[in-house]
């Protein structure tokens, strides 16, 4: 447990809990607090902690989606814009030389 604190996906999950406790404090509660702080039985904590796991995970995938289908439409709509006259090889020098920093970097490459 202890070599898992400091990976960035346990720190991202809590700094969800937390935001989402602190949205809706009687629906989300962290786990450490519910074991902690609250007078809830242990079993129930559990089948709490599930099921805000699945309302969680959920929310990501669903997240994940929206975001994979607003990238490929942008790539759709803008990407043949900008290798309208551009042959392979230039395309490739181009990307392999960028930084995409910001989206206005895409300006630059026209």
């Amino acid at each position: 447990m202890r070599s898992h604190v400091n990976s960035r996906w346990f720190l991202y999950r809590k700094y969800i809990d937390n935001t989402l406790h602190m949205l809706m404090p009687s629906t989300f509660i962290p786990l450490y607090s519910m074991v902690t702080f609250t007078r809830i039985r242990y079993h129930k904590v559990v089948l709490q902690w599930k099921w805000q796991n699945r309302v969680i995970n959920a929310g990501l995938v669903t997240f994940g989606c929206i975001m994979t289908c607003w990238g490929t439409y942008l790539l759709i709509k803008y990407f043949p814009q900008i290798i309208k006259n551009e042959t392979f090889t230039q395309l490739a020098f181009h990307f392999s030389t960028m930084r995409f920093q910001s989206p206005r970097n895409f300006k630059n490459f026209l």
